[in-house]
């Protein structure tokens, strides 16, 4: 089934980041399967507003809606730039770089 997020990059790190609503306060996460996903397209566009507060505030960058697609508890984005978009950087970043490495580099790292 399709569902709707937030994504835009913060400011500050440059990352990717999506938009968690919880108890009506905003916060912008790493992760997209941790998102506020919509099914309703005026739920997203009114969550967009929302996200229009956090631009005019220099936290985040040119946030939009992105399609994603949820199935058995699995979130997944539609398009391919989704899906890269929550797999992380594709290349290596320089050592010491807070941010996730390539794609693999964890697993790689943690065996």
């Amino acid at each position: 089934m399709a569902h709707r997020v937030i994504t835009g990059s913060l400011l500050r790190e440059g990352t990717i980041a999506y938009l968690r609503v919880e108890n009506g306060c905003r916060r912008w996460i790493a992760t997209l399967g941790e998102a506020t996903h919509v099914a309703d397209k005026d739920a997203a566009e009114t969550l967009l507003a929302e996200a229009i507060a956090d631009v005019e505030a220099n936290l985040i960058v040119a946030p939009y809606v992105a399609d994603i697609r949820v199935e058995d508890r699995a979130v997944d984005g539609i398009t391919m730039r989704e899906r890269i978009r929550a797999a992380g950087p594709t290349i290596p970043l320089p050592s010491g770089d807070r941010r996730r490495g390539a794609r693999g580099d964890e697993e790689r790292r943690a065996a």
